[in-house]
C-alpha cells in the first residue's frame, strides 16, 4: 500500500509539472476538451498546494484544472 501513496504522490507531482509548462495564459470558455478527468486527487503547485478534483485537456495541454462541475 505505501508503493502505491509513493507512485500517486510521483504521478500527481508530475501532472503539475507538465501543468505549468503546458498551461495557456488565458483559457477560453469556447474550447472543448479532448479528454476530461474527475474525481481524482490533483494537488497544484501555488502557495496553498490546492488540491483540485478534475482536470480538461485539450491538443496535450492543461485548459482546466478545477472542480468536478
Amino acid at each position: 500500500m505505501n508503493l502505491i501513496k509513493r507512485l500517486s504522490f510521483i504521478f500527481s507531482i508530475f501532472m503539475l509539472i507538465v501543468f505549468f509548462l503546458t498551461a495557456p495564459a488565458a483559457i477560453s470558455d469556447t474550447q472543448k476538451a479532448d479528454k476530461v478527468y474527475i474525481n481524482g486527487n490533483v494537488y497544484t503547485v501555488d502557495k496553498k498546494f490546492s488540491k483540485v478534483t478534475a482536470f480538461a485537456v485539450k491538443d496535450g495541454k492543461f485548459i482546466y484544472v478545477g472542480d468536478d462541475e
